[in-house]
């Protein structure tokens, strides 16, 4: 009789395993149709970051030169005004700057 339960439970223990195997067959399966998603999904994202980029370079090639002018003349507007409202500040500065030139000049 020992034997007759023996059977049984490696016939039971047999079942379990081939269900266990459908079960990981089918997770495998669904982890491979996951992954197929993920990388179509990334795909899109790339070409739509790749896009993105292009225009905003595009963009600022056009534009680029317009931003550099307008910096440009704010920054000699505010130097200008700097200049009027300190005067003696401004030569100052600027002789320290000459003296520093003059000695970088002469070695």
């Amino acid at each position: 009789m020992a034997k007759a339960t023996d059977v049984k439970k490696e016939n039971a223990h047999a079942a379990e395993a081939r269900d266990i195997e459908r079960q990981l067959h089918k997770m495998r399966e669904k982890a491979e149709s996951l992954a197929g998603s993920i990388t179509t999904m990334g795909a899109a994202e790339l070409r739509s970051l790749k896009a993105k980029t292009a225009h905003f370079l595009e963009e600022a090639r056009e534009h680029g030169g317009d931003y550099v002018r307008e910096a440009s003349h704010k920054a000699q507007e505010n130097m200008s005004e700097t200049i009027r409202s300190k005067p003696l500040t401004s030569v100052a500065v600027a002789a320290g700057i000459g003296f520093v030139l003059a000695l970088l000049a002469s070695r």
